[in-house]
């Protein structure tokens, strides 16, 4: 054993004859800062999930707490983004684009043969409903601003029109047989049913619903605003004035409707806009107007 320096001095201690010294409060482990470990839950250990990106699928191992008056809780998620979806922005982006020119099914099966995005066409069409839903509450809240202002058009010129256009809608029969089809692919591969518990949603009384649309944009279309609505005119109506009045239409230098020169359109500019300069029937109407007239004027083939 070493000789004491003086008696206040404790011995240090020898292991394989090698003198070892204390760790300084500085060298010593500190308490890990991230994730953030929440005070009063029970650490319920690490559990997996999985996040699809636009780069392939992310898997992520994460610790979970819980606790009598909140549930489960993991710190991780709302830091990485996994709280509310299981896939992120730019595949439910893709999804959607994609889905606007085919049918479900052919997008999922486009998705994994371009993108190497493994998705069944179910989930896309979960994925656009859920995405438009989201797009029509931040509508109807006027929490989704235009890009742009009239200050910022062309020569600050702003036209608008307005038109309704006849959409495909699934029917009754049409989700009937979708349910089967679910059900007898389920049953084979021995999967259980995750529909939500209750009456399913009815399908569409007809194969097609008109819906209205209401556009703004300047002369060189740099700056393009659309919104829609299922509603009837008057709907769109109110669409129209509270769209102008967030694009601060009266602001611009020149402003004027271009349209079909259907009634309830021009009944509706009139009343909801009528600080436009002028209404306009579009060229191709006027073209069809000016046919027609010809044919009865001096007869059709001259």
């Amino acid at each position: 054993m070493p000789t004491r320096k003086n008696r206040f001095e404790k011995p240090t201690p020898y292991f394989a004859n090698r003198r070892t010294r204390r760790r300084s409060a500085s060298c010593r482990a500190s308490r890990r800062l991230f994730p953030p470990r929440p005070e009063g839950l029970r650490n319920k250990g690490s559990q997996p999930t999985t996040h699809l990106t636009v780069n392939g699928r992310l898997c992520v191992r994460r610790t979970v707490y819980w606790s009598r008056q909140g549930g489960t809780f993991i710190p991780v998620d709302p830091w990485l983004g996994l709280t509310e979806h299981r896939f992120s922005p730019g595949v439910r982006e893709m999804c959607c684009r994609e889905a606007l020119h085919c049918s479900f099914e052919v997008a999922g099966d486009n998705l994994e043969r371009t993108a190497q995005l493994s998705i069944r066409g179910g989930t896309v069409r979960e994925m656009v409903e859920n995405q438009g839903r989201a797009a029509l509450t931040a509508q109807r809240k006027a929490s989704l601003p235009p890009a742009f202002t009239a200050a910022d058009c062309t020569r600050q010129t702003v036209l608008t029109g307005a038109d309704g256009v006849m959409v495909p809608m699934v029917t009754e029969s049409q989700k009937h047989k979708r349910r089967e089809t679910e059900s007898a692919r389920r049953i084979a591969q021995g999967r259980s049913s995750t529909a939500a518990v209750g009456r399913p949603k009815q399908g569409s009384d007809g194969p097609y619903h008109e819906f209205k649309l209401v556009a703004f944009y300047d002369p060189d279309k740099s700056h393009c605003h659309e919104v829609g609505t299922a509603g009837d005119c008057e709907a769109a109506g109110g669409l129209m004035r509270r769209e102008a009045r967030r694009l601060r239409l009266t602001q611009s230098k020149v402003k004027y409707a271009v349209s079909d020169g259907a009634e309830w359109i021009a009944h509706q500019y009139h009343r909801q806009l009528p600080m436009l300069d002028e209404h306009i029937l579009d060229y191709y109407h006027l073209r069809d107007h000016v046919v027609q007239t010809s044919h009865v004027l001096y007869g059709e083939g001259t």
